[in-house]
């Protein structure tokens, strides 16, 4: 005999601002000049959000909402690639404190094309033939608490903006650190 097992979950909503990334230097006698900025287009990220949305939609119930768009200037030269920990904790510094979610696009990470660590998730401009809203994605998976693994037929960790299924217990997992994440954020 066949069982179909249904079980219905509430929805689950948390907001994100997303931080376009620039720095610049002050020399004297020419004052304020840009160094590094993203190139990230702020006209995609609506089908950015409705594409990583598809992937938490369907398979969590949670909706990722846009709070804020804002244009984040560091004073201080940051080099060609941002590194962890004083670049990411300068940027961070510099985040949206009444969002649950802070996404930053930068020029180049030193870590790869993307990383996560508490409440931030930063987003590198060239990622090669893989889709922006896949590394969104795959990095708000790693904010609900999915690690990385080797999954069969996956190169590296899960990827979730590409069709692959999560697990009932990775789903019910996630969901759990979500409602953790909006608890501490209303403290």
């Amino acid at each position: 005999m066949t069982k179909l097992e249904v079980v219905v979950t509430s929805p689950m909503t948390f907001t994100a601002s997303f931080n376009y990334v620039s720095d610049r230097e002050y020399k004297p006698n020419e004052g304020w000049a840009t160094r590094h900025k993203t190139v990230r287009d702020k006209t995609n990220l609506d089908d950015m959000i409705d594409s990583a949305n598809r992937v938490f939609i369907n398979q969590l119930n949670v909706k990722m909402i846009k709070k804020n768009v804002r244009d984040v200037v560091i004073d201080r030269n940051l080099g060609g690639a941002i590194d962890y920990p004083d670049d990411w904790n300068l940027i961070v510094s510099k985040g949206d404190k009444s969002a649950t979610l802070n996404v930053y696009f930068v020029w180049e990470l030193d870590a790869g094309a993307g990383a996560n660590l508490n409440r931030a998730v930063m987003v590198q401009d060239d990622l090669g033939d893989v889709p922006p809203e896949a590394v969104l994605a795959h990095e708000i998976g790693h904010f609900l608490g999915m690690p990385d693994e080797n999954r069969p037929k996956k190169a590296i960790g899960f990827l979730m903006s590409t069709g692959s299924r999560l697990r009932r217990n990775e789903m019910l997992a996630m969901r759990k650190v979500l409602a953790h994440i909006l608890k501490l954020a209303k403290t």
